[in-house]
């Protein structure tokens, strides 16, 4: 409503009989009651000195132009980082989409700047994204950096008046999550979305609109044989974020999807050998249950990810976007994917490309992006613990416990992490 009155679509002229300053409220409601006065709607003028002014300018949207209005022609877009998942997995899908146009992409060398320019065709390259954050023909911005660089470019980007898309994770630790919060509140910015790409795969989507809706709780147990890291692995890193945090949330985004609500407790257990070998348990309000077995042992020649739900007398699988099954009345029915595996990625980018340019919702309420950051910083606070935890319950430096086991201090993004 409020882009429909700035952009001029809706004229509230006509409903405004009398504006009228502040001090003479009383005398108006005096009038009002006693029929002295008629009108439609009455404005009140405040002085520029009074605090209620100052409220209300402390309040206002710091961002610059419009957030969430139509984009005639095509969407500009701004790309910062271009390590391995940018460059097969999103660069690819912007660059072929007639909708599209690529003004930027920052990224952490020349010499991958230059390889950017080669296969990605942007109007221009850099090794600074400060530039395509205040270029004001840049729309949208794609942050494709490392894990702990995530909410700090976010909030850059939200303040800076951009609509963002952002690999997962949101944020690493429930500080960077509030960070983010904050700036949504206080610049009136929500236009975010972070590539959970699951919820878009095709398969997947088929078999959850082939399910429906049974009735009553469900039960899920996704397994990840995520399998272990290398030594020399960026994931490993501290600073990175615990694994649970960084790919789990890939997973809790993923049955939260599937069941249309968000969690609301959390339990987790690890291996001795491994805290990244853990499996984690999610309640939901309806009685649902999902349990993630996020698990690093295993063979890597077994399938990745497999995900089934038991409810209504009905069962449904996932065998790692190859193939799915749904069984009920006694019946099995299979789908089966004959080409390559398909996550979602390019359903996911066409989906977001379209809000944007209509101006519609982003595909993912932010309200969901929130709980299910939080719900993986539960999981870390659990294996911690040994205790079920709320998803939406303070944070432990907030009530005064131990912080949580990858907490550290929100950083100071740099390119250095780009080659994601």
């Amino acid at each position: 409503f409020l882009d429909l009155v700035a952009g001029g679509a809706i004229d509230l002229e006509p409903l405004v009989s009398e504006i009228v300053p502040i001090e003479d409220a009383v005398t108006l409601y005096e009038d009002l009651s006693e029929q002295r006065r008629t009108g439609i709607g009455f404005v009140f003028r405040y002085r520029a000195s009074t605090p209620a002014t100052s409220r209300v300018e402390a309040a206002a949207p710091s961002v610059r132009g419009a957030t969430r209005r139509p984009v005639p022609g095509r969407l500009t877009v701004g790309v910062i980082g271009a390590g391995n998942y940018a460059t097969s997995m999103v660069l690819p899908h912007l660059r072929d989409d007639d909708d599209v146009a690529i003004a930027e992409i920052a990224t952490a060398t020349s010499l991958s700047a230059a390889n950017a320019q080669r296969r990605f065709a942007p109007q221009r390259v850099s090794t600074d994204y400060q530039g395509l954050l205040e270029d004001p023909d840049v729309s949208t911005v794609f942050v494709l950096t490392r894990h702990s660089s995530h909410a700090a470019i976010v909030v850059q980007a939200l303040e800076a008046g951009k609509t963002v898309f952002v690999e997962k994770p949101l944020a690493v630790t429930p500080e960077q999550l509030d960070h983010i919060e904050q700036t949504v509140q206080r610049t009136g910015n929500d236009r975010i979305m972070v590539g959970y790409n699951r919820r878009f795969a095709p398969l997947l989507t088929e078999l959850r609109d082939a399910w429906g809706t049974p009735g009553g709780p469900q039960q899920l147990l996704f397994t990840v044989n995520a399998g272990r890291l290398s030594q020399d692995s960026w994931y490993a890193q501290r600073d990175e974020g615990a694994r649970i945090v960084g790919e789990g949330c890939h997973f809790v985004d993923t049955v939260s999807w599937w069941l249309g609500s968000d969690p609301v407790h959390v339990v987790a257990t690890s291996t001795a050998a491994d805290p990244d070998d853990c499996v984690v348990t999610l309640t939901y309000p309806d009685g649902s249950v999902a349990t993630i077995a996020y698990l690093t042992g295993g063979d890597a020649a077994y399938p990745k990810e497999t995900l089934q739900v038991f409810g209504g007398e009905r069962v449904a699988a996932l065998h790692n976007f190859r193939s799915t099954e749904l069984w009920t009345g006694g019946k099995r029915r299979i789908k089966r994917n004959r080409l390559s595996v398909d996550k979602g990625q390019r359903d996911e980018l066409a989906a977001f490309v379209r809000a944007v340019r209509r101006g519609d919702r982003l595909p993912i309420a932010l309200q969901s992006l929130l709980a299910t950051s939080r719900a993986t910083f539960a999981a870390v606070r659990s294996l911690g613990s040994g205790a079920p935890e709320f998803v939406a319950g303070p944070s432990p430096a907030a009530d005064g416990g131990a912080p949580a086991a990858s907490a550290h201090d929100l950083p100071t993004p740099g390119l250095a992490g780009a080659e994601q």
